[in-house]
């Protein structure tokens, strides 16, 4: 199996692939899309791409030659905002409605957690070992200990100084991190984000950022 590397390029209906990071090749062909979100190698020969189409819906499209050739596998109404590998062939999309899996390389989606229990999150992570997945909007964070089947709530644990103690058991980031900069409000670009890794986990909004040594069970 060859490794595949495929990186977005912003606003643009193409990605660039690699297969050795020295030399690069465009990988399009989607169909009708305005702009490409995301590629992944999902299994061997099979690669899977978020696309937003033309007319304003989403798609995922499928290859299965190492993106040569691409073909549309689903498509909704509803954003979709990411795409996290559980294991080889199997994966979780997260979208405006709910969050999605696939455990046949993209070939079919099923929702697995709707509203109004799914959150709506743009941002998602698998921490390691497929099971635990964080999810974050920004503001709040949720776990999910059965591969996004279901989701709680995560405690943020409040910093030295903050006049915000309430906002332990609600989770909301936002009005810790405003309590430890005296009212500041941060008006600049703020994408949601997250990593992690053996049990350690970063959540980004903006300048600010929360984290977890316990595999995100607080913050």
């Amino acid at each position: 199996m060859m490794q595949t590397t495929l990186v977005y390029v912003p606003n643009s209906n193409y990605l660039l692939g690699s297969f050795d990071l020295s030399h690069w090749w465009i990988a399009s062909g989607f169909d009708n899309c305005q702009y490409v979100r995301k590629g992944m190698q999902i299994f061997g020969s099979y690669h899977i791409a978020i696309c937003k189409k033309n007319n304003g819906t989403w798609s995922i499209f499928q290859s299965k030659d190492y993106c040569q050739h691409w073909h549309e596998v689903f498509n909704t109404s509803h954003e979709i905002f990411d795409v996290v590998k559980i294991n080889y062939g199997w994966a979780i999309i997260n979208c405006g409605n709910g969050f999605y899996e696939t455990a046949n390389s993209g070939t079919d989606w099923s929702l697995v957690c709707g509203l109004p229990s799914a959150p709506i999150a743009s941002a998602i992570c698998n921490i390691g070992g497929g099971d635990v997945l964080i999810c974050t909007d920004g503001r709040h964070i949720w776990r999910s200990i059965n591969i996004a089947r279901n989701w709680n709530l995560v405690k943020v644990a409040d910093k030295p100084g903050s006049d915000a103690p309430e906002d332990i058991a609600t989770g909301d980031m936002q009005k810790i991190y405003h309590g430890n900069n005296l009212g500041a409000t941060y008006v600049g670009p703020s994408p949601a984000c997250v990593a992690g890794a053996c049990g350690k986990v970063l959540v980004g909004h903006g300048p600010w950022m929360a984290w977890s040594v316990d595999g995100g069970q607080v913050f």
